[in-house]
């Protein structure tokens, strides 16, 4: 056994353990600062805004089944979300500091891994004397590879970097439990440790299916040297490793096949194997030269022979050599070992058919190229190599914060995929929904109808036409497109929801109330589809009908200031202010900076008869948002209640700015310019009144009582 280290030499551990630490947090800090307001993407919104199971902790550890969302199946990354909501709610700040940390707690835990493999009998001779620095540096640069962004900065993917925190885990876990002790001492903790992380890793995704096979292996090639000694040693410890698949197996069952996402019903299984292949090789093209990221490949299918052909033949060649040095070389087995092991799972013959290619795939492998590679730089060039590491983790830092740069918003990081797989229909058509969010119908459509030509069963860009063209104001041609959507998926509860929109614009209410409600019944966890029927019915004047759906809302998202508001609304339209006025004062003690809720507060305490609190309420509200034209109104119409005309006219000049007139508005205008005196602006104001609408009876009645003053002997 070494000896035990002295004093200094601990101090001296501990100060390069720290100034370690704090430089890798600094250089993922530094590379990740642009990341930490990048929208809610792709399955974002799914398992986390629609995502009912994290409202609270104990509902999380059910996630929702038969959805295919990320979190199905996965109850420990479920729990993280719900954990996220109860601070923050859905503010995605707070899920990106959740992502690197998780991101930073696997780099240090790497580091470890790396540095007591290193000191390990096989490796201690050649590597023992710079362990702690060579295994930073290997952290250091798979933490800052570009390749790694997609799991850090999109949030929904720490599913990837929270297996890796567990998977690794279960390794360090495992060789602080092999390590030589006294005689008869009893190590239960380190044994029990790796256990609780291997079953953590289960619970988060299914990549950990690999680990008592790695540890196996870890154990024949690092510590007992073979694999009879490493089961005669370790067989306790490998049988309750071997249980832990039973949790991932009632996460699967959990799951209902996770939704449909994973199987055989889209894609044979020999046309995903061989899809893999010319993937593989790209993950590893990408892990030694990280341009041309790709976000999201699609449900991509190789069949180009010219593609499949070499790259099959590489991939056999790295299986073989791998198998190889399992037998002869087992240092550099173990490497191909963990490559392939880990990504067999979702890169050999069992179809993820929503994504096939996926480069967060890579978060756990690409240590495997990495560490060896830190390794051979020091051996090749042991002078220059601190330069060199150096140099690799500037550049690796550099170029992740320039690909997060990339994700800056929705449009940036779909138009950048677009681009780069232009043959991709959901690239394509997603495009086309961001740049549709931003008013460029002409160019959204373009990229729409690329979509259907590439794939004509595309029922998302049918959706997406059809919103092109209600956002156009064509809601008979917007019709045609939602129904052939539907008929290409039927369950689609958006694309009912859609329908019965264009159904309302079109004037036929009874259409537009089915299809809500067949949205509504498709997807009742979600709480769109309630509050758009609620929404509808409160349009059509059917307020009493309105409310048992926006309850259900309300209910599937209590967390939502936005949705409280809208119930308050509908009670003050009910005839029921009084009770909106009790039900905000509960919203306000949870959310007191809410200008909405505030707002919302002055309008009803108004409508309640309580006007000295409303104008002390809307007063309140007014500097959260200024430009909320609710609060300006309302306190201009409360002052106007209280006889204080000079108060209220800047509150009405200052929705002049912010909105185009109305004769309304100028008719309240022009009734506090004669009370205040101001009788030719009073003037001036009905008359522009009466020039929006000639028939505005108030206005008429008080430009002729103005005129009629002004003419009057006084």
């Amino acid at each position: 056994m070494p000896a035990p280290l002295s004093r200094p030499a601990l101090l001296d551990s501990f100060a390069a353990w720290l100034v370690g630490v704090v430089l890798l947090a600094a250089a993922l800090l530094a590379a990740y600062a642009n990341s930490f307001q990048v929208p809610l993407l792709l399955d974002d919104t799914d398992s986390i805004v629609d995502n009912p199971t994290i409202r609270s902790l104990g509902s999380a550890w059910l996630p929702p089944a038969g959805s295919g969302i990320t979190t199905s199946g996965r109850p420990l990354v479920n729990v993280s979300l719900a954990i996220n909501y109860a601070i923050h709610g859905t503010d995605v700040v707070g899920y990106h500091v959740g992502n690197l940390l998780i991101h930073f707690l696997a780099a240090l835990v790497l580091w470890s891994v790396v540095r007591r493999t290193l000191l390990q009998p096989a490796l201690a001779a050649r590597y023992g004397s710079v362990a702690t620095p060579l295994a930073w540096c290997a952290a250091a640069l798979w933490a800052l590879h570009p390749l790694q962004t997609e799991s850090v900065t999109y949030i929904i993917q720490r599913a990837e970097s929270l297996v890796g925190l567990c998977y690794f885990l279960t390794l360090y876990g495992f060789i602080r439990s092999t390590a030589a002790r006294p005689a008869g001492a009893k190590n239960l903790f380190w044994p029990a440790c790796t256990v609780l992380a291997c079953v953590a890793g289960m619970a988060s995704k299914e990549v950990m299916a690999s680990a008592p096979l790695i540890l196996f292996l870890y154990d024949r090639t690092f510590v007992s040297g073979s694999f009879a000694r490493s089961w005669q040693a370790h067989r306790r410890l490998y049988l309750a490793l071997g249980f832990t698949w039973l949790v991932l197996v009632a996460c699967i069952v959990q799951s209902s096949g996770r939704g449909g996402s994973v199987g055989f019903a889209e894609i044979t299984w020999w046309e995903y194997a061989l899809t893999q292949a010319p993937a593989i090789i790209g993950y590893a093209w990408r892990a030694f030269w990280p341009a041309n990221l790709i976000f999201d490949y699609g449900a991509i299918v190789e069949k180009n022979p010219a593609v499949l052909v070499p790259a099959l033949l590489a991939v056999l060649l790295a299986v073989g050599a791998g198998i190889y040095a399992l037998r002869r070389r087992p240092i550099a087995g173990f490497g191909f070992a963990w490559f392939f092991l880990i990504l067999a799972p979702s890169s050999s013959i069992v179809p993820v058919a929503t994504q096939t290619v996926a480069e967060h795939r890579m978060y756990l492998p690409l240590a495997a190229l990495v560490v060896p590679a830190v390794l051979l730089l020091h051996r090749a060039v042991p002078r220059a190599a601190l330069a060199l590491g150096l140099a690799l983790l500037v550049a690796a830092g550099w170029r992740t914060h320039a690909r997060n740069a990339d994700y800056r918003d929705s449009l940036s990081i779909w138009a950048d995929t677009a681009r780069r797989v232009p043959d991709s229909p959901r690239a394509r058509n997603n495009h086309g929904a961001m740049l549709l969010e931003r008013g460029r119908t002409d160019e959204a459509g373009a990229e729409f109808r690329a979509a259907l030509d590439l794939s004509p069963t595309h029922a998302q860009a049918w959706h997406n036409l059809g919103n092109e063209q209600s956002a156009r104001g064509q809601f008979g041609e917007a019709l045609g497109f939602y129904h052939r959507a539907i008929e290409l998926e039927p369950e689609n509860a958006n694309f009912h929801a859609s329908l019965g929109h264009a159904y309302l614009e079109k004037g036929q209410p009874d259409a537009a109330l089915a299809s809500l409600r067949a949205a509504a019944a498709l997807a009742p966890h979600k709480a769109t589809h309630p509050y758009n029927l609620a929404s509808a019915l409160m349009k059509l004047g059917r307020a009493e009908e309105a409310g048992l759906p926006l309850a259900r809302a309300l209910e599937l998202s209590p967390n939502d200031p936005q949705m409280v508001g809208n119930y308050a609304v509908w009670l003050r339209r009910s005839g029921r202010a009084a009770e909106a006025v009790t039900r905000l004062e509960e919203a306000l003690r949870k959310w007191p900076d809410s200008a909405l809720l505030q707002s919302h507060f002055g309008v009803s305490l108004l409508e309640s008869g309580r006007v000295p609190e409303a104008i002390r309420a809307l007063e309140v509200a007014l500097p959260l948002d200024p430009k909320l034209l609710q609060t300006r109104y309302s306190l201009g119409t409360a002052y106007a209640r209280e006889n204080r005309p000079r108060d209220a006219i800047p509150q009405f000049e200052a929705l002049l700015q912010l909105t185009p007139p109305t004769a309304e508005l100028l008719d309240n205008l022009g009734t506090m310019y004669g009370l205040s005196g101001r009788y030719d602006d009073a003037i001036g104001t009905f008359q522009k009144a009466l020039a929006l609408d000639p028939t505005h009876r108030s206005a008429r009645r008080n430009l002729e009582a103005v005129q009629a003053y002004l003419r009057s002997p006084r």
